[in-house]
């Protein structure tokens, strides 16, 4: 009895699982360059590739799992990123009528709010 009740929980909560993609609230990306998207509408240039999010800040490349904080130098970058010639012009970015924007995603495990 107790085995069938124990089997029946199991099944049920593997019934309920599923992954998602979950996104920050009111954070946007807009594509800018083949596997290359950047958050629209912020005071710096924020850029999302491979996963990670890419700040430039006095000339060097910053990375972090999160949008707005967490940063370490990046001395290596992806292709798409060291192709960006001038990446402060990406600051408060909005994307041209009839391009797309979705929701920029949080790191696996990542937290809502600010740390």
């Amino acid at each position: 009895m107790l085995r069938n009740l124990l089997l029946a929980v199991v099944i049920a909560s593997s019934a309920c699982y599923g992954e998602t993609e979950v996104a920050y609230p009111g954070v946007n990306l807009a594509y800018v360059g083949p596997g290359v998207e950047v958050v629209t509408d912020y005071d710096y240039p924020i850029f999302f590739v491979d996963g990670f999010y890419w700040r430039w800040y006095g000339g060097y490349w910053y990375r972090s799992p999160y949008w707005d904080r967490g940063w370490l130098y990046a001395p290596v970058v992806p292709g798409g990123i060291h192709g960006i010639a001038h990446p402060w012009t990406y600051s408060h970015y909005r994307p041209g009528p009839g391009f797309a924007m979705r929701p920029a995603p949080r790191p696996a495990g990542g937290h809502v709010g600010r740390r």
